[in-house]
């Protein structure tokens, strides 16, 4: 593994974010939105950033951590859709 997996690594990460930002935006607007495969994808980068060696997984962990952190925003979002369409039937 190289720095080069490293780059491709974190240019995903950044895309998958904005995607993640992108969806919770619709979510909150009230819009659908299709995340399948986005699991996979995840757990495919994960286990990429692991097979890196341990100081460039390292540096990996920022990006990792901002898209996390969106992913747990878009779930929320996704909650308080879903308990909106609920309460309006």
């Amino acid at each position: 593994m190289s720095e080069a997996e490293k780059e491709q690594i974190e240019t995903r990460l950044t895309e998958l974010t904005g995607f993640i930002i992108e969806c919770t935006e619709k979510v909150t607007a009230g819009e659908m939105v299709d995340l399948s495969g986005l699991d996979d994808e995840i757990a495919a980068l994960c286990e990429r950033t692991v097979a890196l060696p341990p100081e460039l997984a390292q540096s990996v962990q920022p990006t990792m951590a901002e898209m996390i952190a969106q992913l747990e925003t878009l779930g929320q979002a996704l909650k308080a859709f879903q308990d909106n369409q609920n309460s309006s039937e």
